[in-house]
């Protein structure tokens, strides 16, 4: 599927995290389909799917950016559940359908969170733009993007206090409830600054002020120098 967006952040930030976005399968979709690559503990994780969606606020003055997957399992210690791959016979095998000696080795799946039998979707992540350095009015040199990650437990939590919260039929408990859910939201989470490698124009598109960086005019064609000497 065509990429059309693509962002990343810092190999060293506090979420090593990839996200490509694609055309939509339909024009009337909501979201467009996304795939997430992760490095977590020095280890790339198998890429997995998901939606990015554009939400605005009610007065239309704050838009924003949601990711959401499929829940995914985790251990006691946070670790994502993976299954390897076997064929027929059961040998582990690549993504390629070759033999390998030990599940390391083979293709991974992600293990999935069910509730009452079926599959999930979470709130993964949120994305804003960053035009401002951070607590001043001082530009960037170019747009950025700030995320915010939840981890898999408190996506859980998230999404399903949201659904308490709505099938109360206490106006003043579900108040209480989506109060508390904000207190949570604000509380947890990693963030982390990401870079546009691709789509500025898709953020254009859907209404997101995006500056590029300037590209320099200090060329080496135009210093009186040669340094295109090799070594």
């Amino acid at each position: 599927m065509k990429s059309i967006a693509t962002f990343k952040s810092p190999d060293s930030a506090n979420v090593n995290i990839t996200i490509e976005v694609h055309e939509k399968y339909n024009e009337s979709d909501h979201g467009n389909p996304i795939t997430i690559y992760e490095v977590v503990n020095s280890r790339k994780m198998p890429a997995f799917k998901g939606y990015i969606n554009q939400v605005e606020s009610t007065d239309g003055k704050k838009k924003w950016m949601s990711i959401t997957a499929l829940s995914r399992e985790v251990d006691s210690l946070g670790n994502y559940k993976l299954t390897p791959k076997i064929n027929e016979d059961g040998m582990f095998v690549d993504n390629s359908g070759k033999i390998v000696s030990n599940h390391n080795d083979a293709e991974q799946f992600y293990q999935k969170n069910k509730i009452d039998g079926k599959h999930f979707y979470i709130q993964k992540g949120v994305l804003t733009i960053k035009n401002n350095k951070a607590g001043t009015n001082e530009l960037t040199s170019q747009t950025l993007l700030s995320i915010k990650v939840y981890g898999e437990e408190e996506a859980k939590y998230i999404k399903l206090t949201s659904s308490l919260a709505k099938t109360n039929p206490d106006e003043n408990e579900r108040n209480k409830i989506y109060n508390e859910l904000s207190s949570f939201k604000q509380k947890n989470g990693t963030w982390a600054t990401m870079f546009i490698n691709k789509g500025h124009d898709f953020l254009r598109a859907n209404g997101h002020e995006i500056r590029e960086k300037k590209s320099s005019q200090y060329t080496a064609e135009k210093r009186d120098f040669n340094d295109n000497i090799p070594f």
